[in-house]
């Protein structure tokens, strides 16, 4: 009795376990900031990777005059491209860069054009104790 209590409170442990981690994974495939990137403001020069499909690291804040440079890990072409017009990189070849300087405060939503479910956001707000 005891050792179908314990093999079945395993069983549940290790479902819980994979349903956690399915969750994590989903929500940083979908560019969720619970998921994925930074809650901490960031200045000067930020990297955001473009890999696995995704912008595994691409929900950040940072402050105004923030140099965002993205990297193509992927062997296929994506584009950053924002979803209000402010911004559109073209194609970004596998190994190449697209990099932008944010000066204006706001939120600016961007997508790969070629694999619309890769989503990101970058954040500008003003430094803390500024404003």
């Amino acid at each position: 009795m005891q050792r179908k209590l314990f093999n079945g409170l395993a069983m549940l442990g290790a479902v819980a376990v994979a349903v956690a981690l399915g969750i994590s994974a989903y929500g940083a495939f979908r560019g969720d900031a619970a998921s994925a990137g930074s809650s901490k403001v960031e200045s000067g020069a930020i990297a955001i990777q473009m890999k696995g499909l995704a912008f595994p690291n691409g929900i950040r804040t940072v402050t105004p005059g923030t140099k965002v440079t993205w990297t193509n890990l992927d062997g296929t072409a994506h584009t950053v491209t924002s979803t209000k017009n402010a911004f559109d990189s073209g194609n970004v070849d596998q190994a190449k860069s697209y990099s932008r300087t944010f000066a204006e405060l706001g939120n600016y939503s961007y997508i790969c054009s070629i694999h619309p479910y890769m989503k990101g956001t970058i954040k500008v707000v003003l430094p803390y104790g500024k404003g």
